[in-house]
């Protein structure tokens, strides 16, 4: 009971205030930030916020370090994409509900509390992902810590500087439980008999052809070609910007998780025009291209080719081409 009330207090009164949002980090993500800063105290550095939207109240469960690979300048830094990528996907495991990418941190030097011109289109990309927007902080040491946070909406791009609070530690746990032990080690036993199921039919194993995902794509844009269409061309891109690609993978990540639990694997992988094309693996061996090549524009508007043709993506569109299949 005392869970959901602490929770419930926070959003009620959020909704009673009406005026802005507010974030609440949790003592691990908070740490985690401040660990962080540490670490590159002479330099920027920063990292990503994983969390959930409840009643208005923006739940930061988990800060993700930039990486081992990052690279740290007095006025700039770069993630580490790839091992962004992998531990977004691992942590969010832990915990019972579905943690999001919700914003983003950095470090800035000096006095300097407001965006830079990079800082915006970065904004800009990921505010555009959810309805909710996008958290994005601001760490300054002038010579005290400092951290502002700003709620970022999109279309047009607009800044809310917004109150946030720190959970105690024996509160984390009613934030976001940790996944059920029992439940996990069903699905860990569920998931090997259905393996060895798929070894015993031999030809008959329990997963989707590959194809059939880009079968179920194709045929639902068919019937929403007029809205979901766009009238650009994908062009060819050179190199894939850190920003943009985690930008790419945290809009995918949810239709990925939902073919996972179908058995089919996903990768993302550059093609001769170094486009990245999304390729289906299932469990007869064979792989596919499932859509050939993604774009993103300024404003956060993430395109896609099939077919020669290019369709505006929004998170879930494989699970709703998928379901409408009823595959």
């Amino acid at each position: 009971m005392k869970s959901s009330s602490i929770l419930t207090n926070i959003g009620s009164r959020l909704a009673s205030d009406r005026c802005k949002p507010k974030v609440v980090f949790s003592a691990r993500a908070y740490a985690t930030l401040l660990s962080e800063v540490l670490d590159e105290v002479k330099t920027e550095t920063g990292g990503v916020l994983l969390g959930y939207w409840d009643n208005g109240v923006c739940q930061v469960v988990e800060s993700i370090d930039p990486g081992p690979s990052s690279r740290f300048e007095v006025a700039y830094f770069e993630y580490d994409q790839d091992y962004v990528n992998h531990l977004i996907n691992k942590v969010s495991r832990i915990y019972d509900r579905q943690l999001d990418l919700v914003g983003l941190w950095h470090r800035h030097p000096g006095s300097f509390d407001r965006f830079s011109a990079t800082d915006d289109e970065t904004n800009l990309k990921y505010a555009s992902l959810s309805d909710h927007g996008a958290i994005s902080a601001l760490v300054n040491i002038d010579p005290h810590f400092r951290l502002t946070v700003y709620h970022a909406m999109a279309h047009p791009l607009r800044y809310e500087r917004i109150p946030y609070e720190v959970l105690e530690r024996c509160n984390d746990s009613i934030q976001a439980p940790y996944s059920n032990a029992p439940k996990r080690v069903l699905q860990i036993e569920r998931a090997l008999n259905k393996s060895s199921a798929s070894h015993e039919t031999k030809g008959q194993p329990n997963t989707l052809h590959s194809k059939s995902v880009r079968e179920a794509l194709e045929a639902f844009l068919a019937k929403r070609a007029t809205s979901e269409m766009a009238n650009v061309q994908i062009g060819t891109v050179e190199t894939w910007a850190d920003e943009d690609f985690i930008l790419l993978l945290s809009a995918l990540e949810s239709d990925l998780g939902e073919l996972e639990k179908k058995g089919i694997g996903t990768t993302l992988q550059p093609d001769g025009c170094r486009q990245l094309t999304l390729v289906a693996e299932d469990g007869y061996g064979d792989s596919s291209r499932v859509i050939e090549g993604f774009q993103i524009f300024d404003d956060g508007k993430i395109l896609f080719l099939i077919e020669g043709q290019t369709y505006f993506y929004k998170p879930g569109l494989l699970s709703l081409a998928c379901k409408d299949a009823s595959l």
